[in-house]
């Protein structure tokens, strides 16, 4: 072999050089995934606390430790664990966009069981939220909701419920606006193009559309007439029962005796005669006890037909009372939370370190 000319020696650098770029950049891609000020062992203490504080069902305290977890340990197991405690709050929109963020970070993504149980979950939160896609062939336009941070267009939003406000801007172009109505679950796309300006004045910008207030005349919002409006139907309706039921006791009894009364004239009429010239004394003692059973027949079947009929209108107006109460239990919106399967379990809480999602359970956590 002769000598190495220019040429091969120049080639053989530029391999060199090649191969150790290769290596630098191998190197450097598993830092680049990782973000700026972690502190893996803050992250995982606060991560524990909120799993205790999550498996107790303490939202607001879960949410708050996983705040801090996530400022310096943003894994994709804290963003998951903090997008189900928003869930859990029934905060849709933030829920859905932490899950979001959490099926995309790269610094300890999720697991492949764990990335589909927080898809299911994100899409779940999406059916209470609208998603808007607005497009413009203006160059450079942007969008601002209800006065929000502008984003670039075309863009795809999530959004709560409501009436919300759009409003299209470009460089040299009138601003633009538009009013809608949305629903959960809904998908909408439009298009907002800015007209050339002119200097006019700008159009005034719509305002969302104020809740309304409930109208107390109003039997659809289902909270009855008046506060604990199903209990005292309840009431009313048993009470009504109790008393229909005592007078229907004291009706029968009445006209059993009345029925002892009537054969107790027939014998008196076969024993004495009308007038009682015989045997006078207990001809006419006789027509007292029966004059007084019969009073005594009388009187249970007034009160018994009175009972009765007072425990009839009382049971109509205790079910009309429970019919028309609505839903005035004061049950909470978090006793009608979804069951998922990723409530944490006694194995979920304080679990060892580094141990596996099968020891703590798929749709808990696994590892933080």
């Amino acid at each position: 072999m002769g000598p190495m000319g220019p040429s091969m020696f120049s080639a053989a650098v530029r391999l060199l050089c090649g191969l150790l770029l290769l290596v630098l950049c191998t190197w450097s891609a598993p830092a680049s995934a990782q973000p700026e000020g972690v502190d893996e062992e803050a992250g995982r203490e606060y991560a524990n606390q909120a799993m205790q504080a999550y498996s107790k069902e303490d939202y607001g305290t879960a949410l708050t430790a996983f705040a801090e977890a996530r400022k310096v340990y943003p894994t994709g197991q804290v963003l998951r664990m903090t997008g189900y405690t928003l869930f859990a709050l029934e905060n849709w929109l933030e829920a859905a966009n932490t899950l979001d963020e959490a099926l995309k970070t790269e610094f300890k993504p999720l697991s492949e069981d764990d990335a589909e149980h927080a898809t299911t979950q994100l899409n779940e939160a999406l059916t209470h939220l609208a998603v808007v896609t607005v497009t413009s062939s203006i160059d450079g336009a942007e969008l601002s909701i209800d006065d929000g941070e502008a984003v670039a267009l075309p863009a795809t939003v999530r959004t709560d419920p409501g009436s919300h406000a759009f409003v299209v801007t470009a460089p040299g172009h009138d601003d633009v606006y538009r009013q809608e109505e949305l629903e959960a679950g809904q998908e909408l796309t439009f298009s907002m193009d800015p007209d050339p300006s002119t200097g006019d004045a700008p159009k005034p910008k719509p305002k969302p559309k104020a809740a309304p207030e409930p109208d107390d005349d109003d039997d659809s919002s289902g909270a009855g007439w008046f506060p604990g409006q199903g209990t005292v139907g309840l009431i009313t309706a048993g009470a009504g029962v109790a008393v229909g039921a005592v007078g229907i006791v004291a009706l029968v009894y009445g006209t059993t005796l009345r029925s002892s009364v009537q054969e107790n004239i027939d014998t008196h009429n076969a024993l004495y005669d009308p007038s009682c010239n015989t045997n006078t004394e207990l001809c006419h003692y006789d027509i007292a006890l029966i004059n007084q059973d019969g009073e005594r027949a009388q009187t249970f079947q007034d009160a018994g037909l009175a009972m009765t009929i007072t425990g009839g209108a009382l049971l109509a107006a205790g079910v009309t009372l429970w019919l028309f109460a609505g839903d005035d239990s004061g049950s909470a919106d978090g006793a009608d939370q979804a069951s998922w399967s990723c409530l944490p379990g006694v194995a979920g809480v304080g679990a060892r370190e580094g141990a596996s999602p099968t020891e703590i359970g798929v749709g808990c956590f696994g590892s933080f």
